[in-house]
Protein backbone atom coordinates (compact mmCIF):
# COMPACT_ATOMS: atom_id res chain seq x y z
CA UNK A 1 0.00 0.00 0.00
CA UNK A 2 1.20 3.45 -0.70
CA UNK A 3 1.09 5.41 2.39
CA UNK A 4 1.78 9.03 3.28
CA UNK A 5 5.77 9.62 4.25
CA UNK A 6 5.88 9.71 8.02
CA UNK A 7 6.32 13.13 9.54
CA UNK A 8 9.71 14.42 11.38
CA UNK A 9 9.30 16.88 14.24
CA UNK A 10 11.11 20.11 14.99
CA UNK A 11 12.53 20.46 17.96
CA UNK A 12 15.63 23.50 17.56
CA UNK A 13 15.58 25.82 14.75
CA UNK A 14 18.61 27.64 14.22
CA UNK A 15 18.24 27.17 10.51
CA UNK A 16 16.33 26.51 7.63
CA UNK A 17 17.40 22.79 7.90
CA UNK A 18 14.81 20.82 10.24
CA UNK A 19 16.85 18.45 12.85
CA UNK A 20 15.38 14.99 13.82
CA UNK A 21 13.62 13.75 11.00
CA UNK A 22 11.84 10.77 11.37
CA UNK A 23 12.63 8.40 8.49
CA UNK A 24 9.65 7.12 6.01
CA UNK A 25 8.60 3.85 7.17
CA UNK A 26 7.02 3.51 3.20
CA UNK A 27 9.58 2.19 0.72
CA UNK A 28 8.73 4.08 -2.71
CA UNK A 29 9.90 2.63 -5.71
CA UNK A 30 11.68 5.02 -7.55
CA UNK A 31 11.11 3.27 -10.91
CA UNK A 32 7.84 4.35 -10.71
CA UNK A 33 7.10 8.06 -12.40
CA UNK A 34 7.30 10.54 -10.09
CA UNK A 35 3.80 12.45 -10.34
CA UNK A 36 2.34 8.76 -9.44
CA UNK A 37 4.55 8.45 -6.54
CA UNK A 38 3.21 12.20 -5.59
CA UNK A 39 -0.35 10.85 -6.35
CA UNK A 40 0.49 8.04 -3.39
CA UNK A 41 1.51 9.82 -1.23
CA UNK A 42 5.14 10.16 -1.15
CA UNK A 43 6.66 13.72 0.02
CA UNK A 44 8.38 14.86 -3.43
CA UNK A 45 9.25 17.87 -5.21
CA UNK A 46 8.23 17.39 -9.14
CA UNK A 47 9.92 19.77 -12.17
CA UNK A 48 7.37 20.91 -14.53
CA UNK A 49 8.42 18.44 -16.96
CA UNK A 50 7.42 15.65 -13.66
CA UNK A 51 4.22 17.22 -13.09
CA UNK A 52 3.61 17.11 -16.99
CA UNK A 53 0.56 14.77 -17.52
CA UNK A 54 0.11 15.15 -21.03
CA UNK A 55 3.94 14.54 -21.83
CA UNK A 56 3.72 10.85 -18.82
CA UNK A 57 0.70 9.93 -20.94
CA UNK A 58 2.23 9.71 -23.94
CA UNK A 59 5.22 8.07 -22.91
CA UNK A 60 2.92 5.31 -21.14
CA UNK A 61 4.41 2.49 -22.88
CA UNK A 62 7.79 3.07 -21.46
CA UNK A 63 6.33 3.09 -17.93
CA UNK A 64 4.63 -0.42 -17.95
CA UNK A 65 4.90 -2.40 -15.16
CA UNK A 66 5.52 0.57 -13.22
CA UNK A 67 2.16 2.23 -13.73
CA UNK A 68 0.60 0.57 -10.56
CA UNK A 69 2.95 -1.39 -7.85
CA UNK A 70 2.20 -4.70 -9.24
CA UNK A 71 2.10 -6.55 -5.72
CA UNK A 72 -0.23 -3.97 -4.24
CA UNK A 73 -4.01 -5.02 -3.51
CA UNK A 74 -6.24 -3.26 -5.83
CA UNK A 75 -8.03 -2.07 -2.55
CA UNK A 76 -4.96 -0.28 -1.35
CA UNK A 77 -4.15 1.61 -4.15
CA UNK A 78 -5.30 5.67 -3.73
CA UNK A 79 -7.90 7.12 -5.54
CA UNK A 80 -5.20 9.94 -7.52
CA UNK A 81 -2.95 6.96 -8.46
CA UNK A 82 -6.17 5.18 -10.36
CA UNK A 83 -6.97 8.75 -11.75
CA UNK A 84 -3.82 8.99 -13.45
CA UNK A 85 -3.15 4.81 -14.56
CA UNK A 86 -6.54 5.52 -16.20
CA UNK A 87 -5.07 8.51 -18.15
CA UNK A 88 -1.88 6.80 -19.05
CA UNK A 89 -3.77 3.45 -20.52
CA UNK A 90 -6.67 4.49 -21.65
CA UNK A 91 -5.42 7.87 -23.50
CA UNK A 92 -1.89 7.07 -24.13
CA UNK A 93 -1.51 3.15 -24.57
CA UNK A 94 -4.95 2.90 -25.74
CA UNK A 95 -5.35 6.52 -27.48
CA UNK A 96 -9.36 7.04 -26.44
CA UNK A 97 -8.98 10.40 -27.42
CA UNK A 98 -8.11 12.97 -29.49
CA UNK A 99 -5.39 15.73 -27.97
CA UNK A 100 -7.41 18.32 -27.18
CA UNK A 101 -9.41 16.10 -24.92
CA UNK A 102 -6.55 15.02 -23.33
CA UNK A 103 -5.62 18.74 -22.53
CA UNK A 104 -8.58 19.60 -20.76
CA UNK A 105 -8.26 16.46 -19.04
CA UNK A 106 -5.08 17.07 -17.73
CA UNK A 107 -5.53 20.17 -16.26
CA UNK A 108 -8.48 19.29 -14.08
CA UNK A 109 -6.26 16.30 -12.97
CA UNK A 110 -3.78 18.56 -11.79
CA UNK A 111 -6.03 21.37 -10.63
CA UNK A 112 -8.73 20.13 -9.12
CA UNK A 113 -8.43 16.13 -8.54
CA UNK A 114 -5.85 14.93 -7.59
CA UNK A 115 -4.99 17.79 -4.53
CA UNK A 116 -7.91 16.92 -3.72
CA UNK A 117 -7.74 13.21 -3.27
CA UNK A 118 -3.70 13.43 -1.83
CA UNK A 119 -5.11 15.92 0.54
CA UNK A 120 -8.06 13.67 1.94
CA UNK A 121 -5.35 10.70 1.96
CA UNK A 122 -3.27 12.57 4.16
CA UNK A 123 -6.32 13.49 6.28
CA UNK A 124 -7.26 9.63 6.29
CA UNK A 125 -5.51 6.78 8.64
CA UNK A 126 -6.50 4.86 5.72
CA UNK A 127 -3.70 6.56 3.52
CA UNK A 128 -6.59 7.37 1.02
CA UNK A 129 -7.04 3.75 0.09
CA UNK A 130 -10.10 3.36 -2.53
CA UNK A 131 -11.76 0.89 -0.91
CA UNK A 132 -12.13 3.33 2.05
CA UNK A 133 -13.60 6.07 -0.22
CA UNK A 134 -16.56 7.42 1.29
CA UNK A 135 -19.98 9.04 -0.48
CA UNK A 136 -19.07 12.34 1.61
CA UNK A 137 -15.37 12.36 0.24
CA UNK A 138 -17.11 12.12 -3.64
CA UNK A 139 -19.99 14.73 -2.81
CA UNK A 140 -17.73 17.07 -1.94
CA UNK A 141 -16.17 17.14 -5.20
CA UNK A 142 -18.91 18.92 -6.77
CA UNK A 143 -19.57 21.48 -4.05
CA UNK A 144 -15.36 22.40 -4.60
CA UNK A 145 -16.26 22.57 -8.70
CA UNK A 146 -19.47 25.16 -7.91
CA UNK A 147 -17.43 27.66 -5.59
CA UNK A 148 -19.54 26.08 -2.45
CA UNK A 149 -16.32 24.76 -0.82
CA UNK A 150 -12.59 26.17 -0.83
CA UNK A 151 -9.84 24.45 -3.37
CA UNK A 152 -7.61 21.99 -2.01
CA UNK A 153 -4.57 23.90 -0.12
CA UNK A 154 -1.97 22.76 -2.98
CA UNK A 155 -3.79 24.18 -5.04
CA UNK A 156 -4.56 27.56 -3.42
CA UNK A 157 -0.42 27.77 -3.04
CA UNK A 158 0.28 26.80 -6.19
CA UNK A 159 -1.96 29.96 -7.42
CA UNK A 160 0.26 32.24 -5.84
CA UNK A 161 3.20 31.28 -8.34
CA UNK A 162 1.45 32.45 -11.34
CA UNK A 163 4.29 33.58 -12.72
CA UNK A 164 6.59 30.31 -12.21
CA UNK A 165 3.95 27.91 -13.68
CA UNK A 166 3.32 25.74 -10.95
CA UNK A 167 0.14 23.55 -10.43
CA UNK A 168 -1.24 22.03 -7.94
CA UNK A 169 0.42 18.51 -8.19
CA UNK A 170 3.10 20.11 -7.96
CA UNK A 171 2.58 21.71 -4.44
CA UNK A 172 1.39 18.39 -2.81
CA UNK A 173 4.06 19.08 -0.69
CA UNK A 174 6.81 22.56 -0.26
CA UNK A 175 10.19 23.45 0.21
CA UNK A 176 10.48 25.28 3.24
CA UNK A 177 11.24 28.73 1.33
CA UNK A 178 8.26 27.63 -1.22
CA UNK A 179 6.07 27.71 2.35
CA UNK A 180 7.57 30.69 3.54
CA UNK A 181 5.99 32.58 0.08
CA UNK A 182 2.69 31.16 0.41
CA UNK A 183 1.97 31.98 3.88
CA UNK A 184 0.25 34.99 6.05
CA UNK A 185 3.54 35.09 8.27
CA UNK A 186 6.99 33.61 8.01
CA UNK A 187 7.99 34.04 11.71
CA UNK A 188 4.14 32.04 12.39
CA UNK A 189 5.28 29.47 10.15
CA UNK A 190 8.91 29.22 12.23
CA UNK A 191 7.12 29.37 15.46
CA UNK A 192 4.90 26.02 13.67
CA UNK A 193 7.93 24.28 12.48
CA UNK A 194 9.41 24.85 15.93
CA UNK A 195 6.38 23.83 18.10
CA UNK A 196 6.07 20.60 15.78
CA UNK A 197 2.37 21.93 14.94
CA UNK A 198 3.33 21.61 11.29
CA UNK A 199 5.48 18.48 10.55
CA UNK A 200 8.33 18.26 7.68
CA UNK A 201 8.37 15.48 5.42
CA UNK A 202 11.68 14.00 3.77
CA UNK A 203 11.73 14.37 0.51
CA UNK A 204 12.26 11.23 -1.06
CA UNK A 205 15.04 11.79 -3.67
CA UNK A 206 16.90 14.26 -2.09
CA UNK A 207 16.17 14.29 1.93
CA UNK A 208 15.11 18.05 1.43
CA UNK A 209 12.55 18.92 4.35
CA UNK A 210 9.09 19.40 3.07
CA UNK A 211 6.25 20.71 4.20
CA UNK A 212 1.99 20.12 3.47
CA UNK A 213 -0.15 23.27 2.14
CA UNK A 214 -3.16 21.58 3.61
CA UNK A 215 -1.19 21.72 7.36
CA UNK A 216 -0.49 24.96 6.71
CA UNK A 217 -4.13 25.88 5.77
CA UNK A 218 -5.37 23.52 9.22
CA UNK A 219 -2.94 26.08 11.22
CA UNK A 220 -4.13 29.08 9.59
CA UNK A 221 -1.06 30.50 8.08
CA UNK A 222 -1.74 29.54 4.52
CA UNK A 223 -2.52 32.57 2.50
CA UNK A 224 -6.06 31.99 0.93
CA UNK A 225 -7.54 33.39 -2.30
CA UNK A 226 -11.17 35.90 -1.79
CA UNK A 227 -11.66 35.52 -5.27
CA UNK A 228 -14.61 32.99 -6.08
CA UNK A 229 -13.72 29.81 -8.38
CA UNK A 230 -16.82 28.38 -9.18
CA UNK A 231 -16.95 26.93 -12.72
CA UNK A 232 -19.83 26.49 -15.01
CA UNK A 233 -21.82 23.38 -14.50
CA UNK A 234 -21.27 22.11 -18.16
CA UNK A 235 -17.67 22.07 -17.26
CA UNK A 236 -17.91 20.19 -13.81
CA UNK A 237 -20.02 17.44 -15.66
CA UNK A 238 -17.03 17.30 -17.75
CA UNK A 239 -14.25 16.75 -14.71
CA UNK A 240 -16.86 14.67 -12.75
CA UNK A 241 -17.65 12.27 -15.86
CA UNK A 242 -13.44 11.61 -16.14
CA UNK A 243 -13.95 10.64 -11.86
CA UNK A 244 -16.38 8.29 -12.40
CA UNK A 245 -14.40 6.33 -15.46
CA UNK A 246 -11.79 6.44 -13.54
CA UNK A 247 -13.52 4.81 -10.39
CA UNK A 248 -15.05 1.96 -12.57
CA UNK A 249 -11.55 0.96 -13.88
CA UNK A 250 -10.85 1.01 -10.36
CA UNK A 251 -13.41 -1.65 -10.06
CA UNK A 252 -12.56 -3.26 -13.51
CA UNK A 253 -8.89 -3.93 -11.64
CA UNK A 254 -10.85 -5.45 -8.64
CA UNK A 255 -11.10 -2.59 -6.52
CA UNK A 256 -13.74 -2.35 -4.33
CA UNK A 257 -15.51 0.77 -4.54
CA UNK A 258 -18.38 1.02 -2.43
CA UNK A 259 -19.69 4.55 -3.24
CA UNK A 260 -22.00 5.49 -5.81
CA UNK A 261 -20.34 7.47 -8.25
CA UNK A 262 -23.46 8.77 -9.84
CA UNK A 263 -22.40 12.77 -8.48
CA UNK A 264 -23.83 15.48 -10.19
CA UNK A 265 -22.41 18.91 -11.19
CA UNK A 266 -23.77 22.17 -9.25
CA UNK A 267 -24.20 25.00 -10.82
CA UNK A 268 -22.39 28.03 -8.84
CA UNK A 269 -24.09 30.36 -7.52
CA UNK A 270 -23.69 33.74 -9.09
CA UNK A 271 -21.45 35.55 -6.73
CA UNK A 272 -19.36 31.95 -6.16
CA UNK A 273 -18.65 32.33 -10.03
CA UNK A 274 -15.05 32.24 -11.59
CA UNK A 275 -16.03 33.98 -14.18
CA UNK A 276 -19.21 36.53 -15.20
CA UNK A 277 -22.29 34.57 -17.27
CA UNK A 278 -22.23 35.81 -21.08
CA UNK A 279 -25.47 37.25 -22.33
CA UNK A 280 -26.96 35.07 -24.64
CA UNK A 281 -26.93 36.93 -28.46
CA UNK A 282 -30.15 38.52 -29.28
CA UNK A 283 -31.46 38.23 -32.25
CA UNK A 284 -31.16 41.07 -35.05
CA UNK A 285 -34.21 42.75 -36.68
CA UNK A 286 -35.23 43.00 -39.81
CA UNK A 287 -34.65 46.55 -39.74
CA UNK A 288 -31.59 46.60 -38.61
CA UNK A 289 -30.13 44.05 -40.82
CA UNK A 290 -31.19 46.66 -43.70
CA UNK A 291 -29.91 49.77 -42.14
CA UNK A 292 -26.65 48.13 -41.68
CA UNK A 293 -26.28 46.49 -45.13
CA UNK A 294 -26.76 50.06 -46.81
CA UNK A 295 -23.58 51.24 -45.29
CA UNK A 296 -21.97 47.67 -46.28
CA UNK A 297 -20.03 47.06 -50.06
CA UNK A 298 -21.68 44.67 -52.12
CA UNK A 299 -19.79 41.20 -51.05
CA UNK A 300 -20.51 42.17 -47.30
CA UNK A 301 -24.19 42.32 -48.06
CA UNK A 302 -23.84 39.12 -49.79
CA UNK A 303 -21.95 37.47 -46.70
CA UNK A 304 -24.51 39.15 -44.16
CA UNK A 305 -27.46 37.46 -46.23
CA UNK A 306 -25.80 33.66 -46.48
CA UNK A 307 -24.84 34.16 -42.45
CA UNK A 308 -28.27 35.54 -41.62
Amino acid sequence: MSTPAGPSRNDDRPHLRLVDSTADPHTWDLSRPPALLACAGAPICLTADEADLIRLTNDAASHVGHILEADTDPDDVSTAEYLVEYMMVVYGLNRRAKGDRVVAIESNYRRYLIPYFVERSFASRHGGAIAKLRLPDLEAVPRILAGDAPLPAATVAADQFAFRDRTGLQCLHLTLRDAAAVVTEADALDEALADGRVSTYPDIRSGEDLVRPEELRREGLLTESDRPHGIAASTATNILRDLKLALARAREHGATVGVNSDIAALEPLPERRQREVRPRPQYVSLQQTKTVAGVMPPIGQIVLGKLR
